[in-house]
């Protein structure tokens, strides 16, 4: 049942990246900094720590302090009425920003480390493999 939504999200997201005129800032950027929780929270670390090995396993690079990197990534658990979601925050050198979140689920809904996770790395797949691995085969 997850491969079928990850594959339908993924069918969704291919089919919005069509060229234009106007590109996505992440797609210039292969060094980034995900930003470490806070404070000792073990979902957010759960989502870090997955979110994290899922870039590595996509090529990117992830570096250990922001001044090394291009790209910086944030994470955070987010309610927006009676909905709440994981959201991707990135900004780029040039003061760009853009979110992207994870499906929307109910306000009684209960995270757990796992599915942290498993929404990290559901994040992480849609900024797809950096720009020096287009195009290249295993």
């Amino acid at each position: 049942m997850l491969f079928g939504l990850f594959l339908s999200i993924m069918a969704g997201f291919v089919a919005g990246c069509a060229p234009s005129g106007t590109h996505d800032p992440a797609a210039k950027f292969s060094r980034v900094y995900v930003e470490p929780p806070a404070s000792a929270d073990p979902l957010a670390e759960a989502a870090h720590d997955a979110f994290v090995r899922a870039l590595k396993q996509a090529g990117w690079n992830p570096m250990p302090s922001p001044e090394e990197a291009e790209l910086r990534i944030t994470l955070s658990f987010q309610v927006v009425g009676s909905e709440q979601s994981l959201v991707m925050t990135w900004d780029d050198p040039a003061g760009r920003r853009r979110n992207l979140r994870t499906g929307r689920l109910g306000r009684s809904f209960f995270w757990t480390a796992s599915l942290a996770a498993d929404e990290a790395r559901l994040l992480a797949s849609r900024l797809g493999p950096p720009p020096g691995d287009l195009g290249k085969g295993d």
